[in-house]
């Protein structure tokens, strides 16, 4: 895990999970008023076959669906 801060007091935390196999880093940048963050991750998936792609799609979708929920 890393935390980087910058010149106009945004930061940046950096992870990395120890049982990912493929050990993607999520990274989650913070505004320098601690109102907003922004979270990335990067994850290579297999879609070798038709059961990888539906994998592949349903992870899409899941992510997608969980970040148009509101609050009530």
């Amino acid at each position: 895990m890393w935390v980087l801060t910058y010149w106009d007091e945004s930061q940046e935390l950096e992870v990395t999970l120890p049982d990912d196999p493929h050990c993607d880093a999520i990274i989650i940048n913070r505004d320098k008023l601690g109102l907003n963050c922004h979270v990335s991750w990067e994850r290579w998936l297999q879609i070798r076959d038709a059961e990888g792609t539906e994998k592949a799609a349903s992870l899409i979708t899941d992510i997608l669906k969980l970040c148009a929920r509101k609050k009530n």
